[in-house]
């Protein structure tokens, strides 16, 4: 036969069976009623103020009619403008970084160069790239990326083409690779906007450096023919913990391996072309890949660049050998097949029957504060078309790609897609491209799902037959007809801001009895309607707290102000022990406390909910806590029984022991 007992705190019930009680204490406090609870009510309570400044620049767009920025929410990917409905916020993304904090400002990133101590590097950058002043055997360019910037960016980045192996390293310095000089002294450059020109670096080559906010573009150029083959032989060396292993000469792209062996930057690809254009692509006549090399030499790595004239004799002089030379982490990428691109722009299309090609590119979108995206619209610029009435497709990428390198042809999975757009002559005008993106694919990303970001093709673009339709469109690293910092791609997506919870349930804990609490510092207690999600952990909602003393009728001054984050549906608990300076209630005062939501953005709801008035009496003793020992059913062992519940024994001659404090 099996006992059973249940109590709480105010009551015990016996059931089935006899069973011994051994109080050990007896004495119960005699009270004039039984408990009651103060049923919170909503009212129309006035908000606490908000001083975020986000909840101030929403307020002030409402109030002004015009946009306002938000520079707590902008980032080195990202600017937020709060909009004048006062309810919402637009972000303008960019694939790379376009701004740094300056003293604490956002400042855009400016690569024009200028002369700074021993070197010539861009006026602001988000990495440290510098190049030789000239006059020393300084290193000719040099790119290195603080790492706490990779580890951000990491964070706030869902995308394929992301490596935080970098921003995981444990090295004390930044990682970076630097090029050297192939003999002697680094001659003066001629510095010209974001370029810097050194002559001769080897007998008929000249170099020129560009810095970019991932790292570095290098052109080999030679002004007139070669007598015989050459070969650049550039020094290099490494920080951070990065590294390149020897490759044979078959390679046009050399990966940077962080510590690990993954790859987290490239040096290259590498290709040669000469100064022709065709006029149907806008790319040069003669493009061939560089197959470049690294050998140990002295016990030192050094990147080998063979220089061949083209056998055309067509080739029209100077020729160049470009290649970009980044640490940083990428976010676009390009898949084709025949002819290498010259530079780093999007191909996008079919050319000939040999030569088709794919872009794709993804944003930091992040989980935009916990908002819900209303609209979304994607925009890139075209600086060429191979014809007439081509029609350009964005589609929402079904699988991962890789930066920088060549994808391959068709490359990965596409999935939806999202917007065709017909664009018309003239061919070679710089031209916006914008087109609308479905608000749940950049909701799907900003809820947690899996960022692949978009692909840009042309229809029909592998049939076997396709109509010919070519593009070529700024990418993040290069805009061959316009600005790399005006005419990047960039994703414009608008989302309301999260609403403030409003409370309900509103108690104390202990619950007071008679209206009276014999608590000095009680836990405030209120339910927020949330439902547990990904945004939570990075946006949380909080609820805020103020206890006020009362004064007669009348709220007097407010004792204690908490703001607490809400972890789910349940009761979200503000113990007074966290007011700051630890404020006790005093006794035989009245007090009352009200609650509101409040968003991550610190935006305080408009409607609150108040529990009390109630008293404070530290005199009459609380209500008695009750534990209990049972034996275990299943075992025989004595086991301790929750404060409120069922206990069941094994044997009604086995004793339940309370214990009333």
């Amino acid at each position: 036969m099996m006992s059973q007992i249940r109590w709480s705190s105010t009551r015990v019930g016996l059931i089935a069976g006899s069973v011994s009680l051994a109080l050990l204490a007896t004495t119960m406090p005699a009270y004039a009623g039984t408990p009651q609870e103060v049923v919170a009510q909503d009212t129309a309570e006035a908000a606490p103020p908000a001083t975020d400044p986000v909840a101030a620049a929403l307020a002030e767009a409402k109030s002004s009619g015009k946009p306002v920025e938000v520079p707590s929410l902008t980032t080195q990917f990202s600017e937020t403008t709060a909009n004048t409905d006062g309810a919402s916020f637009t972000s303008d993304m960019t694939p790379s970084p376009t701004r740094i904090l300056v003293d604490g400002t956002w400042t855009d990133l400016d690569m024009s160069l200028a002369k700074t101590g021993g070197s010539v590097a861009p006026k602001v950058a988000g990495n440290s790239v510098s190049f030789a002043a000239g006059g020393s055997a300084a290193a000719l360019a040099s790119v290195s990326i603080p790492k706490d910037s990779l580890k951000s960016a990491a964070a706030s980045m869902v995308s394929p083409d992301v490596s935080a192996d970098v921003g995981r390293s444990t090295a004390a310095d930044d990682p970076g690779v630097s090029l050297g000089w192939p003999t002697g002294q680094a001659p003066t450059p001629v510095v010209s906007g974001e370029t810097a020109r050194y002559a001769a670096i080897a007998p008929g080559v000249d170099a020129v450096v560009q810095a970019n906010p991932r790292g570095f573009d290098l052109d080999l150029q030679v002004p007139a023919k070669l007598d015989a083959p050459a070969t650049i032989a550039l020094p290099l060396t490494f920080a951070g913990g990065v590294k390149v292993k020897d490759i044979a000469a078959t390679k046009a792209a050399i990966p940077v391996l962080s510590a690990a062996g993954d790859p987290v930057g490239l040096i290259g690809p590498f290709t040669m072309s000469d100064s022709s254009v065709d006029p149907k692509s806008g790319e040069p006549s003669l493009v061939k890949p560089v197959p470049v090399s690294v050998a140990s030499v002295g016990g030192k790595q050094v990147l080998q660049v063979p220089i061949e004239m083209f056998t055309q004799p067509d080739a029209v002089l100077p020729l160049k050998v470009s290649a970009t030379i980044p640490i940083a982490l990428n976010s676009w990428g390009r898949g084709w097949k025949g002819t290498n691109p010259a530079d780093a722009d999007f191909r996008v299309g079919v050319l000939n029957d040999a030569t088709r090609a794919r872009g794709y590119v993804s944003f930091p979108v992040g989980q935009r504060g916990a908002g819900t995206v209303t609209s979304a619209s994607l925009s890139v610029w075209k600086d060429w078309t191979g014809s007439c009435s081509n029609k350009l497709e964005v589609v929402a990428m079904g699988a991962a790609w890789k930066p920088d390198v060549n994808n391959g042809f068709p490359g990965p999975t596409n999935g939806a897609v999202l917007a065709t757009k017909e664009v018309p002559c003239p061919q070679t005008k710089l031209e916006e491209i914008k087109v609308g993106i479905p608000a749940n694919v950049v909701q799907g990303w900003a809820s947690g799902g899996t960022n692949h970001g978009f692909g840009f093709r042309t229809p029909d673009d592998t049939g076997s037959s396709p109509k010919i339709e070519w593009f070529r469109l700024c990418s993040p690293a290069e805009c061959t007809g316009g600005s790399k910092k005006d005419n990047v791609p960039s994703l414009s997506v608008t989302y309301a801001a999260p609403q403030a919870l409003t409370p309900t349930n509103l108690n104390l804990d202990p619950p007071l009895v008679n209206n009276m609490t014999t608590r000095e510092q009680p836990t405030l207690q209120a339910a927020f309607p949330i439902t547990p999600s990904p945004q939570m952990q990075q946006y949380p909602a909080w609820g805020r707290f103020r206890v006020f003393k009362m004064n007669g009728a009348q709220d007097g001054p407010i004792v204690c102000e908490m703001r607490v984050a809400v972890g789910g549906p349940g009761n979200t608990n503000a113990p007074m022990t966290s007011c700051p300076g630890g404020t006790k209630l005093e006794n035989a005062q009245h007090y009352r406390f009200d609650a509101f939501g409040e968003t991550a953005y610190g935006v305080v709801g408009t409607s609150g909910a108040s529990f009390g008035p109630f008293l404070v009496d530290l005199v009459r003793p609380g209500p008695p806590l009750i534990s209990a020992t049972a034996v275990n059913a299943a075992s025989g062992a004595a086991m301790t029984v929750p404060g409120d519940g069922w206990a069941t024994t094994a044997d009604p001659n086995k004793p339940v022991t309370f214990t009333v404090t």
